[in-house]
């Protein structure tokens, strides 16, 4: 499936998931990240259009960091963000992983959600959930580890 398909099918079942819990309005504002949720066990792709969005997303958020006072930076959930790129970027870097290798697992998918947790809380987990294991069973290829 291309990125736009697995766009759709994660927004719509991420649709479905705001009916269940009765939340459209916290759907609408989670859509970018249920977009980048739905593109990310493709980010072992250099050229995929998820890690395009996560490599821009990042310096955004690096000038972020840069623009704001030293007592911001030290808050816990920009330290866990960069930590975690960097160690993505240095497994990249270093052990440079097969395509549907470790970011199409649901181990992969539940460190997400884990991430996405601490950082928004359970509503956008659940969506960024749903849309990354929804690229997972697009692609028919679902592995636990």
């Amino acid at each position: 499936m291309d990125w736009k398909g697995h766009i759709i099918v994660g927004v719509a079942l991420s649709f479905l998931g705001s009916l269940v819990v009765g939340n459209i309005v916290a759907f609408i504002w989670a859509i970018p990240l249920i977009i980048l949720s739905s593109l990310m066990p493709d980010i072992d792709i250099e050229n995929s259009k998820g890690k395009k969005l996560l490599d821009i997303l990042v310096i955004l958020f690096g000038l972020s960091i840069y623009g704001s006072s030293i007592s911001k930076l030290m808050n816990g959930g920009y330290i866990l963000v960069l930590a975690l790129y960097g160690g993505y970027s240095l497994a990249v870097l270093l052990f440079k992983p097969k395509h549907r290798g470790i970011t199409h697992t649901i181990v992969a998918a539940m460190a997400y959600s884990v991430l996405l947790y601490t950082l928004f809380g359970w509503q956008k987990s659940m969506y960024g959930a749903i849309a990354y294991m929804s690229h997972l069973v697009a692609d028919r290829h679902i592995k636990i580890i």
